[in-house]
């Protein structure tokens, strides 16, 4: 089976699970937290994201994810600092990212595990 097949079908498996009880009290697409930021004074200027070039609000993007991958599963390491960002993904339920196919595609030369699920971490937002 295709990659592109494969993610088509399990996308298509995610959507027709959502029962009418699942959705959000907020319109897709429009995020609850405004994206702006005040000034610079502002208490969360020191945890920017940036979104289309522009300063945007931690959280503001809830849907949006960064697929990081571990290189240490030492758990004394902090993640932040022994994971590389991979991929994007998009949230599209409480519990899948829709993502590209060849961010688990293994890499030639390459003795690293992409599959292994333990050494994924996920950021929203």
């Amino acid at each position: 089976m295709s990659p592109t097949l494969a993610a088509t079908l399990l996308l298509a498996a995610c959507i027709s699970t959502v029962k009418p009880d699942d959705k959000p009290k907020y319109k897709c697409g429009n995020p609850i937290i405004s994206p702006l930021l005040r000034d610079a004074e502002d208490e969360e200027a020191p945890n920017l994201r940036i979104v289309m070039g522009t300063n945007a609000r931690r959280g503001s993007w809830p849907w949006q994810a960064l697929l990081r991958f571990r290189l240490s599963l030492d758990p004394t390491r902090p993640v932040l600092t022994s994971s590389v960002a991979l991929c994007g993904g998009t949230l599209v339920n409480k519990d899948w990212i829709v993502t590209a196919a060849h961010c688990f595609d293994d890499l030639p030369g390459v003795d690293i595990n992409f599959r292994e699920e333990r050494r994924w971490y996920v950021q929203l937002g």
